[in-house]
Parts: C-alpha cells; structure tokens; sequence
C-alpha cells in the first residue's frame, strides 16, 4: 500500500484483501481514521471499539492508493464500493492533489516541550521528521517519532542534509538546549557550526540562535513559531491560583518585574529570585530550577518570590519561557511562595496538575501582562 500512495497506482486487489483483513464485525461500527485524528477521541476501550477503528484505517489508506496524479475530480466512491461524501475524505482528497500534507522539522531539545509539539501537530495532520540532540533529547522520543535522526549539539551541517533529504522546508525548536552545551568537551562542532561561532561577536543565547536560524533561512529552511501548535498552553493575564498575593509577595513582584526586564533585554536569563524587593539570585546559564535553589540556599529557608519574563520583543521561535509541574514541586523545595511570569508569553506544560499542587501547597501564581510593572 505504501508503493501505491508514493505513484499513485492503485494495486489490484487491494481494496478485497485488506478491507476483508479489516473488516468490522456486526452491530460494531466503522471508525474514521482522520474522525479520531481530528476530533481528538480518547483510545478504543473495548475490541469492537478498536475493529471499527481498523476497518477506518484500512479504508483511508485504501482512498490514498487510488487517488490518481493530476486528476481534477475527487473520487465519488469510497474504496469499499460504497457511496462517499464524506469531508475528511474531500479534505484529504485536495490536500493530496495540492500537496499539502506538510512535513515539519523538529529541532529536540530536552524536557517535554518536543513530545508536545510532537503530538500536536499529529492531530493537525503534520508529519514530524525530529532532529534529536544526543546530549539533551529523553530517549523516550523513540517511542513517538515516525522518522528519528540523532545528532550532536555542534553538527550543523547534518542537521541541514538531514531536513533537505526528508523534503523538510519548515521546521520548530522545542525544548532547552542548555547554552553551556556549546562549550562543552562533548560538543565537537562541525564545519558549518564553527564558521558560525567564528563570526558571532557575542555568543549570547540570541546570537546564537538566531544565527543558526538565518543559516537554515539560506538553506531553504524557515524556522516557524515554536508555540503554532501549542497556543492554547499560553497563560492567559490574571491571577492562575486560588490565592492572589499577599502585599509583601505583590511589592516583590513588582519591584522584580521591573529588573527582571533590564536583565532579559541584556539577554542574560529571564528567572529572578527575589527577597524584602532584593534580588537574591539571577538566572545564568544553569537553568530555572537550579536558579530557584540557589536563592533558596541564600536565604536559610525564608520565603522567596519567583520572577520569570520573557524578552523585550520576545522572539517565539526560540527560548519562549516555559513553566511547569516540576517549576512548582522546585519552588515547595525552595520555600517560594509566590510565581509571577508573563501572558501570552509562556508555555504552561502539565497545567492543571501545576495549578492543582499550588493551590494544595498555597502558592500563588499570576500571570501578568505588558502593561503591569
């Protein structure tokens, strides 16, 4: 079947011997492939359930094998010999013929970020080729990955082959790749990579970044909107917990807020820990959570306040700021009592646990936007 969807040549006996294979037994009814893909559906929960579902699949991939290159007219019957006017169908039908079905790139870094996007765009339809960090991607993107290629945090000539070999002229970064990792004695840069780093004047996360995305822009690769898939984990402005912040919490974070943004418009970190409006600890290279206990050990366990900002004209396709269940579960560690990030600028992963253990613990967290300090 795989054949005929590449030339478009139907094979002879097909539609018999795989919907007869596939067939879903009486009272049971048929499951559309792109129904369960589009609409979300939870997973079969019982053997009839997970019949009709394979007699869909079989049906779709069977449509996709007679679908003739250059025809002008959908086909007017399914490939089971019944009547079709079924719009996914009609949807897959042009989407073929236009070639719209969209492969992505995906640029993998660590975390749950990539997974995300991963089965995101699944459900839109978009066929992920994932590029994985050796030194950052979990190994679980085995498991969730259709096409995998593992490469080096410095190789980026292979990263460019690998996408023009796949058809790829898109692609998104998703998941921290620690800058550190740059320098480090496992990172051996290639000769695309240290031409790079040879002409940046500053190796700043924004350099550097945004330098390998102008290579993949020469390339014929557009780096895209890291949160496109993922729009609806954006924290919307106000207040995201039970408890709104206490007057002590609330002259933390404004007075944070307002340091937080020099610092990220130097492009040094986007974490702050702050203490009585003093800023205990600035976020380096080491990440939130580590940020978050280092100013706790400056503290001898006393209540902290957490700051994290995006930057000044925040670029969406890299280093969007992420929170998430194990931001929460740092800050019990640490004693912080308060979170306070920006809307529409940074992703919430695991939201509903997130805000779950915050209010069961008494943290508050705020989302706030531009126009508040």
């Amino acid at each position: 079947g795989t054949q005929a969807m590449k030339t478009g040549a139907p094979r002879r006996g097909a539609s018999t011997s795989c919907l007869a294979l596939a067939r879903t037994p009486p009272g049971c009814p048929r499951i559309s492939f792109v129904d369960r893909w589009y609409r979300c559906a939870q997973p079969p929960a019982n053997s009839c359930q997970a019949s009709g579902l394979i007699e869909g699949v079989a049906e779709q991939l069977l449509f996709f094998a007679t679908v003739q290159p250059g025809s002008l007219k959908k086909p007017r019957r399914s490939c089971g010999g019944r009547e079709s006017t079924r719009p996914e169908q009609e949807l897959f039908f042009y989407a073929y013929q236009r070639g719209e079905m969209e492969r992505y790139g995906l640029i993998a870094g660590n975390g749950r970020f990539p997974f995300l996007v991963l089965e995101a765009a699944r459900r839109q339809g978009i066929e992920m080729v994932v590029a994985a960090i050796k030194e950052e991607t979990f190994p679980e993107i085995n498991e969730k990955a259709s096409e995998i290629h593992w490469m080096s945090v410095g190789e980026l000539n292979k990263l460019i082959d690998t996408f023009h070999r796949a058809g790829v002229s898109k692609a998104i970064m998703a998941g921290q790749v620690k800058h550190h990792q740059i320098f480090g004695a496992a990172a051996k840069p290639d000769e695309g990579m240290l031409r790079l780093l040879n002409r940046l004047a500053q190796k700043n996360t924004d350099s550097l970044i945004g330098a390998i995305a102008a290579v993949l822009d020469e390339a014929g690769i557009t780096l895209m909107d890291s949160t496109q898939f993922l729009t609806p984990l954006l924290a919307p402005a106000g207040l995201l917990t039970r408890r709104p912040p206490n007057p002590e919490e609330m002259a933390n974070i404004e007075y944070g807020r307002a340091v937080a943004r020099d610092i990220a418009r130097l492009d040094l970190g986007q974490t702050l820990v702050v203490r009585d409006k003093a800023v205990v600890a600035i976020e380096a290279m080491e990440g939130t959570d580590a940020t978050i206990l280092r100013g706790a050990s400056l503290c001898s366990g006393g209540p902290i306040t957490i700051i994290k900002v995006s930057k000044p004209g925040q670029d969406m396709r890299f280093d969007v700021p992420v929170i998430g269940l194990t931001t929460v579960q740092t800050m019990l560690v640490a004693h912080a009592t308060a979170l306070a990030i920006d809307a529409g600028k940074t992703l919430l992963f695991d939201r509903e646990e997130l805000i779950a253990l915050a209010n069961q613990t008494d943290i508050t967290i705020i989302a706030c936007d531009e126009k508040r300090p």
